[in-house]
């Protein structure tokens, strides 16, 4: 029983794993995106793309890793 329960915490932390780095693959994608709109004929401000997948970033990451 002590081997199901040891076996058990360890898949929900390697899920948990999984978990935090398909937000971050999540987050950067987002971040090319903006990034290729930016350059594209759109002309956004850099100001624009920056802050928000900044904030975003530090805001995901300060939740996943607590």
């Amino acid at each position: 029983m002590k081997k199901l329960i040891v076996i058990a915490i360890k898949f929900l932390h390697i899920e948990s794993l999984i978990l935090k780095l398909a937000w971050i693959v999540m987050l950067h994608t987002i971040q090319y995106k903006i990034d290729k709109l930016r350059k594209s004929k759109y002309n956004l401000p850099p100001l624009i793309s920056l802050s928000y997948v900044i904030t975003i970033q530090k805001n995901v990451l300060l939740t996943l890793f607590q």
